[in-house]
């Protein structure tokens, strides 16, 4: 596996907004969310959070079996796998209530900088001891999307965008997201600064959550939900043709994370069942769900979502990822 394969997707050091999508649900006291996955031996990660009726916990699952991490409250948004060792990014609240970008060693927590709310970085990469990131900035008019090599950055057409992931392979640099056409969000993707819809019903909003490529940009994968005006429908797509994803086909579901390993496509996520958070993943398109707290408890939290990234541009949430029930 190439080193900027497995670091995937979706660090989410979420400072400015709580992400531009909506859905229906209901108000969680128990369950989680998936938001990273990863193949490594044959063995499946995935990184996110769930709720122990308190808190919302961060958590790596190895094949079933869940482990907390340090930093409550917060959420486990991107993972790798490297000799045996599981590496995850992601944010967390401290006691002052910041928002505070992170990552774990294992189970060792360390803290990066604060979050600030003129920039968001949503995806990190490294490739040949370069570091690149996903996000936007704020340039005291609206969102722009753009990638950063280094501290430099590359803004992506589309107006008012953000782009929540990046991947890549040589010279080529790939990022998915989503641009506002000023009716509703259109789920993209951009190679380098060329971009690539991908549908969604039509009507409603979409997202592209994250992206992942085979070589030489023959395949592009990309995972994210879109809106059929009731539920979120979870889904993948290749080169731009969707996939649907199940849920428990009555409530919303959301799909985070996207990872290939020959001929299958590893998704991960998670979906309301009408009482709790369900955190799982797909092979292919069969479901499989991760343990999380199945108790209710009487402490809630909010449902998944919140106010787009342009109508809260020098506001803080306190969410670490665009569609966390934090």
């Amino acid at each position: 596996m190439k080193p900027h394969q497995a670091v995937l997707l979706s660090l989410l050091l979420l400072a400015g907004c709580t992400g531009p999508m909506y859905n229906s649900g209901g108000t969680a006291s128990s369950g989680g969310a998936a938001y990273s996955i990863s193949v490594a031996g044959g063995i499946i990660y995935t990184a996110g959070q769930y709720f122990d009726g308190s808190n919302w916990i961060p958590c790596v699952w190895t094949g079933m079996g869940r482990a907390a991490l340090p930093g409550v409250p917060g959420s486990a948004n991107s993972l790798t796998v490297s000799g045996g060792t599981i590496y995850a990014a992601g944010s967390y609240v401290n006691s002052l209530g910041n928002l505070i970008p992170c990552s774990w060693t294992g189970t060792n927590l360390a803290s990066g900088p604060s979050a600030t709310d003129s920039a968001n970085a949503y995806g990190v990469s490294r490739y040949n001891s370069t570091t690149y990131a996903a996000g936007q900035y704020y340039n005291n008019v609206g969102w722009v999307g753009c990638y950063w090599t280094g501290t430099s950055a590359t803004n992506l057409p589309g107006g008012s965008a953000v782009a929540l992931s990046i991947f890549v392979d040589g010279s080529n640099v790939y990022t998915a997201g989503q641009y506002f056409n000023g009716t509703f969000w259109i789920a993209r993707s951009w190679s380098g600064v060329g971009t690539t819809d991908l549908p969604g019903d039509g009507v409603h909003d979409a997202i592209a959550t994250s992206v992942f490529e085979t070589g030489s940009g023959a395949n592009i994968y990309c995972s994210g939900y879109y809106s059929n005006g009731s539920i979120q429908i979870p889904c993948y797509w290749v080169n731009g043709t969707r996939t649907d994803l199940s849920g428990d086909g009555v409530h919303s579901a959301w799909a985070t994370s996207i990872f290939v390993v020959g001929s299958t496509i590893y998704t991960a996520g998670y979906y309301w069942n009408g009482s709790i958070y369900v955190p799982c993943f797909w092979t292919g398109t069969a479901r499989t769900d991760l343990p999380a707290s199945l108790t209710i408890a009487s402490v809630g939290a909010a449902a998944p979502g919140g106010k787009d990234p342009a109508s809260v541009p020098n506001g803080r949430a306190l969410r670490v990822h665009p569609n966390a029930p934090l």
